[in-house]
């Protein structure tokens, strides 16, 4: 599972109604790779579906000139490589004429032109680097990530990202709305199921289904479960129990743990993330004085290294409860944690009270809370 730092939403699709020539007969796409490699003079190019390792077609290059034929059945987003040369060429493929060109040492910058989806990829491409621009956003995400960042310029340089974001939002939401059941909006809708309320998500299924467009699509099933595991950890809800190794070597059942407090704040984190650095940190100020007062801290380490885990405990004196087991991708799939740090709020009785907020709306919460406690 891929983990994501806190950075700007501009991985979203734009939807919009264009016209262009389709091929109802299937795709082509005419590619060419300039370079100096001896495997793009008279080698094998392929394509595979992303997110896949099976190959899904391969052809012949020469002088750095390839063709694919085919048909699709519905528009899927493929990678184009040749296993010598670095990195791939992203294409949203579908049933239509499709050109390529790329250099041989950066295929990263590749352009892809042809058919409705990739030319709106590209027009969101252009649109993210405008606001990018225009925001100094380069210079500003830099700088949030310093973990000695004044607070008062993390304030504005938050605002700041909180601005460019609108108005990417924005620009997409308007087209979305015009092309509610469109591949381009399946994909929107895979880039904010994380996000968005459940009961806009849920509507927008709905829509698909009755279209009967992308039925037993791939995005369509990973979509519902992920709307699934949300709703299982909607406030007031029980918190999905395991057990896993702490890092004295002891066994863990997270209900053991909430039963015997007041509150149990349950952290999915890792020390080489500067976000869940200041997030433990934040929260280190206080636990001292929340665990008097019945409230006890669960850390689960995402993808460290031990000795870097456990030397960051230690030098930063986290000394709440930590846990680092083999079977920790299968909580952190179970809590649906997509980006760290991700925490989660439980009460004595298992119910959640607080999932995935700020380290303050959490501090603020329990300082109401434990009040005369």
């Amino acid at each position: 599972m891929q983990i994501m730092k806190k950075a700007l939403l501009f991985v979203i699709f734009i939807l919009i109604t264009l016209s262009c020539d389709t091929n109802n007969e299937g795709y082509l796409i005419k590619g060419v790779i300039k370079g100096e490699e001896i495997a793009i003079k008279d080698g094998i190019i392929y394509i595979q579906k992303a997110n896949t390792k099976s190959i899904f077609d391969s052809t012949q290059i020469k002088k750095g000139r390839f063709t694919f034929k085919g048909n699709l059945q519905m528009p899927d987003k493929y990678m184009i490589f040749m296993k010598e040369l670095n990195y791939n060429i992203p294409i949203y493929l579908e049933n239509t004429t499709f050109r390529v060109e790329a250099l041989s040492h950066n295929l990263r910058e590749a352009t892809v032109t042809g058919g409705i989806t990739q030319q709106l990829i590209n027009n969101t491409a252009t649109k993210s680097r405008d606001i990018m621009i225009k925001y100094n956003l380069n210079h500003i995400l830099g700088e949030l990530m310093k973990p000695d960042l004044s607070e008062v310029l993390r304030s504005q340089y938050s605002s700041v990202v909180n601005s460019a974001n609108s108005e990417m939002k924005n620009f997409v939401d308007s087209i979305v709305v015009a092309n509610p059941t469109s591949f381009y909006s399946l994909l929107n809708l895979n880039e904010v199921v994380n996000v968005e309320k459940i009961e806009e998500l849920e509507k927008r299924v709905e829509s698909f289904e009755r279209s009967g467009q992308f039925q037993g699509n791939s995005y369509i099933i990973k979509i519902k479960e992920i709307i699934e595991k949300r709703r299982v950890l909607e406030p007031g809800n029980t918190a999905p129990d395991f057990s896993l190794l702490s890092s004295e070597g002891g066994m863990v059942t997270l209900s053991s743990i909430y039963k015997e407090n007041r509150f149990t704040l349950l952290i999915f984190w890792s020390s080489w993330s500067s976000e869940s650095m200041q997030f433990c940190k934040k929260i280190g100020e206080y636990y001292s004085f929340y665990r008097n007062r019945g409230v006890e801290i669960v850390a689960l380490t995402v993808g460290d290294i031990e000795r870097t885990w456990r030397e960051k405990i230690k030098s930063e004196n986290f000394s709440w409860i930590h846990l680092k087991d083999s079977q920790q991708a299968t909580v952190t799939s179970m809590y649906n944690v997509q980006m760290i740090p991700h925490a989660i709020l439980i009460d004595s009785e298992g119910k959640i009270i607080i999932n995935n907020r700020p380290a303050q709306q959490i501090i603020d919460f329990l300082a109401g809370n434990l009040v005369n406690y």
